[in-house]
């Protein structure tokens, strides 16, 4: 099974809030960038573009959002 469909089982396996809010950040993620793509690694979402950009955690209470180089990133404000 490829990454998408992973991404894609993970999320229908969490029925409460914290699947509902993968898929709306997994749409996020592409429509800020299409160029990111799906991946899996660790058993969690990542989305790469020249190299690892974020991943997405889910835990029992909350769900994490994990950008690899973080204090590298450009802020604009």
């Amino acid at each position: 099974m490829g990454p998408s469909k992973l991404i894609d089982q993970k999320n229908a396996d969490l029925t409460d809030w914290r699947g509902k809010m993968l898929v709306k950040l997994r749409k996020i993620i592409h429509d800020t960038d299409p160029e990111l793509t799906d991946g899996w690694k660790w058993g969690t979402a990542v989305w790469s573009h020249k190299g690892l950009v974020l991943a997405l955690g889910t835990f029992k209470a909350t769900v994490k959002m994990h950008f690899f180089q973080g204090a590298t990133l450009r802020d604009p404000q």
